[in-house]
């Protein structure tokens, strides 16, 4: 059963270096890249409480990450790079960033550049990063609930363990 806890130290050692190491560094340098070659545009409602300030951000985030990741699902060439997190073993909340390099660049980009072009300002930014990362971990942790209706709203570990399986059920 691929969601359960990773046995090999080897694994472990891997998915830590590209969740704990790769991952939050290459994150660093594209957002400080795009924050100093983007030119400013000031379309971010700075007026806006907090909380909306972060629901907007995630939702325009998230949105044309679907796209990407979608097309990263049904193209060879996108394939070839996103299918490294697709290969793993088994499936638990350290290996949410074990990516290819290539893929991930592209993942943090289509993130981050609609952020940053708009002018989301640093709090908001890194909320939303946090958002992220615990909700990567989220879908990828050993855990088994049933999360109804949320399913329709939420990338649950639900949802997940069925994007990750290698079994088609109907």
């Amino acid at each position: 059963d691929i969601w359960s806890r990773a046995r090999d130290r080897v694994e472990i050692l891997l998915d830590a270096a590209s969740t704990l190491i790769m991952l939050p560094i290459l994150a660093f340098v594209l957002e400080w890249g795009l924050r100093h070659s983007l030119p400013a545009v000031d379309l971010w409602p700075e007026s806006a409480p907090f909380v909306i300030k972060v629901v907007l951000a995630v939702l325009l985030a998230e949105f044309f990450f679907y796209w990407t990741h979608r097309m990263s699902h049904e193209y060879a060439i996108l394939w070839r790079f996103h299918r490294v997190h697709h290969e793993v073993k088994r499936v638990y909340w350290l290996n949410s960033g074990r990516f290819h390099p290539v893929d991930a660049s592209l993942d943090l980009l289509v993130y981050f550049f609609p952020l940053i072009l708009i002018g989301v300002d640093q709090q908001v930014f890194l909320v939303f990063l946090t958002l992220t990362f615990v909700t990567g971990a989220l879908e990828h942790a050993n855990v088994n609930f049933r999360a109804g209706f949320l399913n329709y709203v939420f990338n649950t570990a639900e949802l997940h363990r069925w994007h990750h399986s290698t079994t088609i059920e109907i």
